[in-house]
């Protein structure tokens, strides 16, 4: 991943994560909630080199951890996310293009955020934070997954005409 693309995709991600803040945070979806930037980071993630992913990762863990009113300690959101990356881009080469399928792109970003959100509530509970039930925590983990799988067949080819117009010629070919 080049510098330029780095850049691009850094501007789309604090882009998506302000909308998610001012515009997203405040739709009252029913019995749960949605989380756009997460799956726009897992999407970029997921169709980045290993390198690329792990930056993304990385980049998006930061903007997770600056999120207001998280009470977690910084660094936790950055260590997941570069977690994800690295898994996603590990495994993407035994699993092939995800433009082929667009049904499984879905289960795998679905998947993916459901088990990042599931490490970062085992951590919270490992480093002795306040987050409330578990098994509340669990049915807003179920919810979140609902909202994810039903909104991201629509999402995903913005977020990925996005990703397209953040490559350069090159990298297209």
């Amino acid at each position: 991943m080049n510098a330029a693309r780095l850049s691009k995709t850094i501007s789309a991600l604090i882009f998506i994560y302000l909308f998610q803040i001012t515009v997203v945070a405040r739709i009252n979806f029913p019995f749960g909630s949605f989380d756009l930037f997460l799956l726009c980071a897992l999407v970029f993630i997921a169709v980045s080199d290993r390198i690329g992913a792990i930056s993304i990762g990385f980049i998006s863990g930061i903007l997770l951890d600056l999120t207001p009113g998280l009470d977690s300690p910084i660094g936790q959101w950055m260590l997941i996310m570069t977690l994800m990356g690295w898994v996603i881009s590990l495994n993407r080469e035994s699993v092939g293009n995800f433009e082929d399928s667009p049904f499984l792109f879905v289960v795998i970003i679905c998947s993916a955020l459901t088990i990042s959100l599931l490490i970062y509530l085992i951590l919270s509970y490992l480093l002795g934070e306040n987050t409330g039930s578990f098994l509340n925590n669990l049915k807003a983990i179920f919810i979140e997954t609902l909202w994810s799988s039903f909104l991201s067949p629509l999402l995903m080819p913005l977020i990925l005409k996005l990703n397209n117009q953040i490559q350069s010629n090159q990298e297209r070919v």
